[in-house]
């Protein structure tokens, strides 16, 4: 796989880890989007909370430990993984155990506000990863915990044809130019928490040792 070049967009982004999401072929959407809003559906696997859910009990000793890793550390913040050995070891336990899973790297655009991603994703910086284990999707524009993207959301991109133009064939934005007025258009139109911009590039954990 390649990376695409680096521009001097590149400047302007800040590494924050890596993202496992649902393989871009399971959503249910009729135009592709390769992006940040495609968290999986994973239930803690204590046994209160799944029997309280009507979930069935986790009885798989990987699938447990993998989904107890995940919950042990999330929290209320972005959810992107810093070490790659820790985002690929998740991976590899979830597929086993049947989920269909992407990984993502992710960079976010730099503002120059204190509350910008540089200051909100710094504990997520992690080292480059090696361009030959990535290619380059394009921008998403989504919330910080890429919950909401102004690309996936069908009230936005879905009823306006000079946007449907600019998607790349992942559905993404190709430039970061495109990305910063998607985010300010979106944001007059649909008034709301405050939008990200990340650079998505896939990992092929078959390259990655």
């Amino acid at each position: 796989m390649r990376v695409h070049a680096m521009t001097a967009e590149a400047r302007i982004l800040t590494p924050v880890g890596d993202l496992l999401v649902r393989s871009a072929n399971s959503l249910p959407i009729t135009r592709p989007y390769h992006g940040v809003d495609r968290l999986p559906y994973l239930i803690a696997p204590e046994p209160a909370i799944r029997v309280a859910i009507g979930e069935p009990l986790v009885t798989d000793r990987r699938l447990y430990d993998a989904l107890d890793w995940w919950f042990d550390n999330k929290d209320a913040g972005p959810p992107f993984i810093c070490a790659r050995f820790d985002a690929l070891r998740i991976f590899g336990d979830l597929q086993a155990s049947g989920f269909s899973l992407e990984v993502l790297f992710c960079e976010a655009a730099t503002r120059p506000q204190s509350d910008g991603p540089a200051w909100r994703y710094r504990d997520f910086a992690d080292n480059l990863p090696d361009a030959d284990a990535l290619v380059t999707l394009g921008f998403d524009v989504s919330w910080p915990e890429c919950t909401h993207s102004a690309i996936r959301q069908p009230d936005f991109i879905d009823r306006n044809p000079a946007w449907q133009a600019r998607l790349n064939s992942w559905g993404l934005l190709e430039c970061h130019k495109d990305a910063r007025s998607l985010r300010e258009e979106y944001l007059r139109e649909c008034p709301g928490p405050d939008l990200d911009i990340f650079r998505v590039h896939a990992v092929d954990p078959q390259t990655v040792s």
